[in-house]
């Protein structure tokens, strides 16, 4: 099994193994600059960047648990494409392939539910390269900050109009307080309130539309099923799924009702 040495703006600032950080780090979408083998001021900001979005150590220092975790991100990222290359033009991801934890728990969800919301991650919209990476990085935030059995979104919608699955068919999700029961939860990654103003991909909206013409073919939601945001449920207190987002609410209605 190949090993890496510890690499740093200090430590083997110049070392062959910096070129393949460098080379590792743009493939997953980190953009550490030009590829030459030197651990320079990009690489670091790079790195710090990766080990914020994987919950690791922010410090710089590329050591045993950062190379784990970029060899991870990697095989996946190269992993993907592959098994994407068969789909049609919109399907769902499975979570083996975006590289999903298993739940600790799961509740069954009964069909016909009679209502849909629509949420937002509330982050910087993601690079291709890194839709992936935010996916795990949001599950891991649910599991082990807010202490959640998963990700709490039934389907996630990346800005290039992949369908990653969350919970998923038939399992109750865990966004919409006191109304999981009745609902299933997508979410788009980016962040389509002020101060950041983001704005939906069309891409990423047609897909929301195809996957609910999906659950209501499959009878997982009532044929009139109820499109809100997450600011319509009576019990939330929050602006989700952002101002821009929620303005395209009425187009993704109108579409799956044609």
């Amino acid at each position: 099994m190949t090993t890496y040495p510890t690499l740093s703006r200090r430590r083997r600032r110049r070392h062959a193994s910096v070129r393949t950080l460098q080379e590792w780090l743009t493939e997953i979408g980190y953009q550490p600059g030009r590829i030459d083998g030197v651990f320079g001021r990009q690489v670091d900001a790079a790195v710090r960047k990766f080990q914020t979005a994987e919950g690791l150590k922010v410090d710089g220092v590329v050591g045993l648990k950062t190379w784990g975790k970029l060899k991870a991100a990697v095989t996946i990222q190269r992993r993907v494409p592959d098994q994407l290359v068969m789909m049609p033009e919109f399907s769902i991801v499975p979570r083996s392939v975006w590289g999903a934890r298993q739940p600790k728990h799961t509740n069954p969800l009964l069909k016909n539910r009679p209502d849909i919301f629509i949420h937002h991650t509330a982050g910087p919209r993601p690079s291709i390269a890194g839709e992936l990476g935010e996916a795990r990085k949001h599950q891991d935030l649910h599991m082990d900050t807010k202490g959640w059995y998963d990700i709490a979104y039934s389907f996630i919608i990346t800005p290039s109009g992949r369908i990653l699955e969350g919970r998923g068919y038939g399992i109750r999700p865990g966004a919409t307080r006191r109304e999981n029961t009745t609902s299933y939860a997508i979410v788009f990654q980016g962040y389509f309130h002020p101060t950041v103003n983001e704005q939906p991909s069309e891409i990423a909206l047609d897909a929301c539309v195809w996957l609910i013409g999906q659950l209501k073919d499959g009878g997982w939601v009532r044929s009139d099923v109820n499109i809100w945001g997450h600011r319509n449920s009576r019990y939330a207190r929050t602006a989700c799924p952002g101002d821009h987002l929620y303005a395209r609410l009425p187009d993704i209605r109108k579409a799956v009702n044609k």
